[in-house]
């Protein structure tokens, strides 16, 4: 890390450990808080749930918001944040902020995430897997297909099997004008047509053959 640091600093930290150096680092190079400060309280107060969206997903994020804050020096009053959770909900919930502003029950973050996760499963308000504006989304599955699409996959891929099992198995006949006997050693024939070769096998074969196409003429 010294070799990688101009003069000033290497000569800086020569004895430093090494928690000292990058303290001294983030003071020097990294983001001042108070602008850490105000990314964080924007994301807090300006975050948005979507219909559908995860509400665990949600209210994990805003509890990390608050967190996050709170290690700036600026913690965040409990109810405060429980506000922030409740106002960033959208219509589908507003039975549940009904009934909880009537009955005011006496709950930390956690255990009005258990409230939520509870209406939500009621309601079945889940659908989809994108939550918030300007934070992160959530890992839920994306929709199922369809069976039609399913079965013109399927379909598709059969046929794409069956063209490429047809070419394979397809005989390509072979050119024998430029093939070369390996018994005459003359172009244009393989040794299993060659004249001499099957003369060689049978001598008497070409005087019988003669003596068949004689009987033939005759009869005619």
């Amino acid at each position: 890390m010294l070799a990688a640091m101009s003069d000033e600093f290497s000569r800086r930290f020569e004895t430093a450990q090494p928690k000292d150096m990058l303290q001294v680092l983030e003071d020097a190079f990294g983001t001042p808080d108070d602008v850490e400060r105000h990314k964080t309280s924007c994301a807090i107060f300006n975050a948005k749930m979507r219909d559908g969206a995860s509400v665990t997903d949600h209210v994990l994020y805003m509890i990390e918001l608050m967190e996050r804050l709170s290690k700036l020096g600026f913690p965040l009053h409990e109810q405060l944040g429980k506000d922030a959770i409740l106002n960033s909900l959208p219509k589908s919930y507003l039975p549940f902020l009904t009934h909880y502003r009537m009955t005011k029950p006496e709950v930390n973050y956690h255990g009005l995430l258990g409230l939520l996760q509870n209406f939500e499963k009621d309601h079945q308000l889940h659908k989809e897997s994108v939550n918030l504006v300007g934070g992160s989304s959530s890992g839920s599955r994306p929709f199922k297909k369809g069976k039609k699409n399913k079965k013109k996959k399927v379909k598709k891929v059969q046929v794409q099997a069956r063209t490429t099992v047809q070419c394979q198995t397809k005989k390509i006949k072979p050119d024998k004008s430029q093939a070369e006997c390996f018994f005459c050693k003359k172009r244009g024939h393989w040794k299993r047509n060659c004249p001499q070769y099957i003369a060689s096998l049978d001598p008497n074969r070409q005087r019988k053959q003669q003596v068949v196409a004689g009987q033939g003429v005759a009869g005619q």
